[in-house]
């Protein structure tokens, strides 16, 4: 397709460069092989609308942490002690797997430089961000905005902290999930087809937060045990387009443990590029 203006000076002209872009992106192995000279996707901050760039999604990736961290402190404050214990999980399980077990070989800010230095985003930042889309952001986003829900003496803040905490989560599961069904490198569609990409990940956005809620409001008026049984039908619903026995146990298990699968499907091609699992985890 042919590159459309960015707002940014790094947008791709040369036909030549863009085909060598496009066949380092189709393959999922070559994470931190560099970009054609000239070419540098991967920028420290976009100053447009909406305003992107590494640092950007580094500074939310930091701030989502300690909101997650204010949400825990505020349930231990309230006497809530097994939604804290929960967010505590989640946020241990996390650190966990990108400090200790090594998700990535460098720390997180290591890895965003890295990135930054080689214009594409490497392993070891990806594998960090998969961290939060796979654990952090699907947990805490179920769980906290229906445990704050139960609380009626919340305050502004803490009422602000739940909000921020639905779209926080809401951007990690639209992120991982374009990342997963853009076919190619988000980065790089970013070049190729800006005003596309933005629009779908505005409709992921809205989409996962609107779940996210509806989920909170459905737990809190009937029961946790129906709002799960929503998304179990999600996850069925994958299964139904499978033919053969192992694939459908493979998509319902994906289904289940990746909560995003349930709430807006397994298949589909956005953008009408190939479907290429090119963000798998470590």
């Amino acid at each position: 397709p042919k590159p459309q203006p960015r707002c940014s000076s790094f947008a791709a002209e040369d036909p030549a460069a863009m085909s060598d872009l496009l066949r380092i992106a189709a393959v999922a192995e070559t994470y931190d092989v560099p970009p054609p000279a000239g070419f540098k996707p991967v920028v420290a901050f976009l100053c447009c609308f909406p305003p992107g760039g590494l640092l950007l999604d580094f500074a939310l990736w930091v701030f989502d942490f300690g909101n997650d961290g204010y949400q825990m402190f505020a349930f231990a404050a309230h006497g809530d002690w097994a939604f804290a214990a929960i967010c505590l999980g989640a946020m241990a399980l996390s650190m966990y797997m990108v400090f200790v077990r090594g998700a990535s070989e460098d720390d997180p800010l290591a890895a965003a430089r890295q990135s930054l230095k080689r214009g594409l985003v490497t392993t070891g930042w990806r594998s960090v961000i998969f961290v939060e889309q796979v654990i952090e952001a699907p947990i805490t986003g179920l769980v906290a905005p229906y445990a704050m829900l139960l609380n009626g003496s919340l305050t502004v803040l803490q009422a602000c902290s739940a909000l921020l905490g639905i779209l926080l989560s809401a951007k990690a599961l639209a992120t991982g999930q374009i990342c997963r069904k853009a076919g190619l490198r988000p980065e790089i569609v970013a070049v190729l087809m800006p005003r596309a990409l933005s629009l779908a990940k505005a409709w992921q956005l809205l989409a996962f937060a609107g779940e996210l809620a509806l989920f909170a409001v459905a737990s809190r008026v009937l029961h946790p045990a129906i709002a799960a049984a929503a998304l179990l039908l999600g996850a069925l619903a994958n299964v139904w387009a499978e033919e053969d026995y192992e694939s459908k146990v493979m998509v319902f298990k994906y289904s289940c443990m990746m909560p995003p699968f349930a709430m807006l499907g397994y298949h589909g091609n956005i953008l009408g590029l190939p479907w290429v699992d090119s963000c798998k985890g470590p």
